[in-house]
């Protein structure tokens, strides 16, 4: 299994679970995970969580490991947080990782073992500078030759350009995955969201991070809310 870092010396002393019992402590009342194999009550620490506190209950009562791992980059700092918050260890025999979960976890140890996960500043630094060259242009077409259908035609051409790869881009910078640090990824993520296309950069982090901390998952990930319009059939899918 992946390990996080958030062992400790005496936790022979902690208290066994089974899986039956954590599957019990998945509600608003009662939200317990499971993190490398170790049990943690986040009831109450879901309302000060940073990703909101329906992103801890979408995850009660299942083993949140892959997910702790993918949206924390410092886990040296969050597991100081979490070691508070421990109440307990998963039965030896029940912490057990299916073999599609072991694959899942080789692939991605491979993928960081060749880099991949690292952005190239080079190649965002030309993104940004291509989005301001798209609507630089589109702005001085339409300062040059007027306000007629056809200009207003290519002007827009450039100017919707602009906006798309600006949409893509801030994706990029919404998940803290350009730069180092997460202060310099938040404030392009604004400029890009906020300014660049007047859209909440806030609403699009919440909304996003439980897309995909859940995804496709009914009722859980926000992307899909019209199910009910076009799933066919007797029983909707298994949530």
């Amino acid at each position: 299994m992946c390990k996080t870092g958030n062992q400790v010396n005496g936790d022979e002393s902690l208290p066994v679970f089974g899986w039956d019992e954590v599957r019990k402590h998945a509600t608003k009342t009662s939200q317990w995970i499971v993190i490398d194999g170790y049990v943690y009550d986040v009831t109450r620490w879901a309302k000060k969580h940073p990703g909101g506190p329906r992103m801890l209950t979408n995850q009660a009562g299942q083993d949140s490991t892959d997910a702790w791992i993918a949206f924390h980059n410092d886990k040296k700092a969050v597991s100081k947080y979490l070691t508070a918050l421990r109440v307990g260890k998963l039965r030896k025999d029940e912490d057990k990782e299916s073999e599609l979960i072991k694959d899942f976890r080789d692939l991605r140890r491979t993928v960081e073992d060749m880099g991949l996960f690292k952005a190239s500043t080079v190649f965002f630094t030309f993104i940004m500078l291509h989005i301001f060259a798209l609507e630089f242009i589109g702005w001085l077409i339409v300062y040059y030759f007027g306000t007629a259908w056809l200009t207003l035609l290519v002007a827009s051409v450039f100017l919707v350009s602009a906006q798309a790869q600006a949409g893509w881009a801030q994706h990029d910078y919404g998940h803290l995955s350009v730069f180092n640090s997460t202060k310099v990824n938040h404030w392009i993520h604004i400029f890009l969201l906020n300014f660049f296309k007047g859209v909440s950069s806030s609403w699009w982090n919440h909304r996003h991070y439980l897309h995909h901390a859940k995804p496709n998952m009914l009722r859980k990930d926000p992307d899909i809310r019209l199910e009910m319009f076009f799933l066919l059939g007797n029983n909707l899918p298994k949530e």
